[in-house]
């Protein structure tokens, strides 16, 4: 014994020399200390050891330690070594490592120690500790918890904190408290990984990332394990959570996570987890609509997620047997028809379904759902073009996909809608390219066009008439066009339209310098006050016409007619003009 307790005390020596050597402490203090140390290390190795006489040698280290720091901060010392500045830490980390290893039951004896590495900025020795702890102590959840929060909040280290927590859970599977902690952990990760991102994206003058990049993946993975593992947790979330719409939905679907995560399972099992599924959502949509405090928005989340499970339900079938299965169809129709009986089926729910089956390859089903849709939401604009595409891809025949076409164009007839215009657009890209040869009947369904959509959608169909005239007949019928659209006080044209007739008259092999003057013109009296564009357009035609005489004057005109706030533009960029 007496030679253990010589040899430890020797080890200190090297840092109450200096201790002595700096005027920290005088001689006759270290001569104290020594003979306190050499007390404690007998009583130490005394067997059985007591917990006591640790607590008391390491409460007299750390009194020890604040006297240092007190009289080095009062003296100015300052440049001393790692044995003078840490040697008592490292005596105070050695008693706990002794304690603990004598009582390793002892939780209290753990947290100290971890907390005085923590303090004292060990944290790869702490990491450690609490790995030693754990393995002795596995049950204990608060533990890991602790030991995941170090590794994520000080170590910022996600990896590691996600590994411990699902350690944990192996041990401590049926843990409410570390399931939650656990799904913390992945919302908090996700949350700094965004934040980093943002950061970075507006240091280097980038487009922000949209909110699918991180969806919360593996969160909604902690999430519905979580529910498998918890047998209590489910009816405790309804029983907290009757009026929540994703509560319902999460306790309705967690059967068919099962289904997805498990792939052996037969075929009876699955359809009775299937039945259990839809069992609970129709439940769910129930007592949403009997609440007392009705919730309309969570009763209609509840739907969509309801409809969107039967499409994913549909998904799983064709990829299980190869094809669409007719009765997955059905039932997907059925609830779409509820649904909407209900008034809780929307447009933007409609689209989202159908477009979800045509991106899994579930291209008939779509079909079938479209037309469905169709007839819900006659002005949708958005499923027609859908469903149009469809029987365009299925090489309807002409008179078939004219009738369509027909119905779809009134239906949506009063839509002042982009789509709308869309629709025409693929109507007349049909008949040219069925029609190529009857140019009468191309300019029937051309004029048919202009006149029913509104002059504010109809730009892109008369800029497309305009490129079919010009190719088709040439410039004398585009001349004659321009003539019938002048006389006509409805049709307003845009300076789009002005510098297409512009372009086709350039682009002539006799070009004919007063036709194109006379439409600039026509194209200043209308817009001149209010379009920088369309002057130096002007001023640049005129000038690669060889007619750069008239630039000065054109110059002088626009700022004279131009509004006052635009002359200022005009003059900067007509300068940047003349340099280019």
């Amino acid at each position: 014994m007496a030679d253990s307790v010589n040899l430890i005390l020797e080890r200190m020596l090297p840092h109450l020399e200096e201790l002595q050597h700096t005027g920290i402490f005088q001689e006759d203090e270290i001569r104290d200390i020594v003979k306190k140390r050499r007390q404690m290390e007998y009583q130490l190795f005394r067997r059985p050891p007591k917990k006591e006489d640790y607590l008391k040698a390491i409460e007299f280290e750390y009194n020890l330690d604040k006297l240092r720091k007190l009289r080095k901060e009062k003296m100015g010392v300052v440049g001393m070594s790692q044995d003078g500045e840490f040697g008592i830490i490292n005596r105070i980390t050695s008693l706990y490592r002794r304690a603990t290893t004598y009582f390793k039951d002892d939780i209290s004896l753990w947290l100290n120690h971890i907390d005085h590495c923590r303090c004292t900025n060990q944290h790869t020795m702490t990491s450690k500790l609490f790995g030693k702890a754990l393995a002795i102590h596995p049950t204990n959840v608060g533990l890991w918890i602790m030991a995941a929060k170090f590794e994520f909040e000080e170590r910022q280290d996600t990896t590691a904190a996600r590994v411990l927590f699902q350690e944990g859970l192996r041990t401590n599977r049926e843990s409410e408290k570390l399931w939650l902690e656990y799904y913390r952990l992945e919302l908090l990760a996700v949350d700094k990984l965004r934040k980093r991102k943002n950061v970075l994206i507006l240091s280097t003058n980038e487009e922000a990332p949209s909110d699918d990049v991180m969806d919360y993946a593996i969160s909604w993975l902690v999430y519905n394990e979580a529910i498998k593992s918890i047998p209590v947790l489910p009816p405790s979330l309804l029983a907290d959570f009757p009026n929540s719409g994703l509560v319902h939905d999460a306790v309705a679907k967690r059967n068919w996570l099962r289904i997805n995560n498990e792939d052996s399972l037969p075929v009876s099992k699955v359809k009775e987890l299937e039945r259990e599924t839809e069992r609970l959502y129709r439940e769910g949509i129930e007592n949403l609509s009997r609440a007392e405090v009705p919730e309309e928005e969570e009763e209609v989340s509840l739907w969509e997620k309801y409809i969107l499970w039967s499409v994913e339900r549909l998904q799983y079938w064709n990829r299980k047997k190869g094809q669409a299965n007719e009765s997955g169809i059905t039932k997907l129709l059925d609830i779409c028809s509820k649904c909407s009986s209900k008034r809780k089926l929307n447009e933007s729910l409609a689209v989202k379904m159908v477009k979800l089956l045509q991106t899994n390859g579930l291209h008939e089903p779509a079909g079938i759902l479209v037309k469905e849709m169709v007839i819900l939401f006659p002005f949708s604009c958005q499923l027609w073009l859908i469903r149009l595409h469809s029987e365009i891809l299925n090489q309807a025949n002409f008179e078939t996909l004219s009738d369509l076409f027909h119905e779809a164009i009134l239906s949506v007839k009063k839509e002042v809608h982009p789509l709308a215009t869309q629709i025409w657009q693929l109507y007349i890209n049909q008949v040219i390219l069925r029609h190529s040869s009857s140019l009468d009947e191309i300019e029937s369904v051309f004029q048919s066009c202009l006149q029913s959509l509104p002059s504010a959608s109809s730009e892109p169909i008369l800029l497309q008439y305009l490129d079919w005239v010009y190719i088709s007949r040439g410039i004398k019928s585009i001349r004659n066009t321009y003539k019938k659209m002048s006389k006509d006080n409805q049709q307003s044209l845009s300076i789009c339209v002005y510098m297409k007739l512009v372009s086709y008259e350039v682009s002539e092999v006799s070009i004919n310098n007063r036709r194109i003057v006379d439409l600039f013109e026509a194209a200043i009296n209308k817009y001149g006050c209010t379009s920088t564009d369309l002057w130096l357009e002007y001023i640049k035609t005129v000038t690669l016409l060889g007619s750069a005489s008239e630039v000065s004057d054109l110059y002088w005109r626009a700022t004279k007619t131009l509004d006052g706030g635009l002359i200022a533009q005009f003059m900067s960029r007509h300068s940047c003009l003349n340099f280019s």
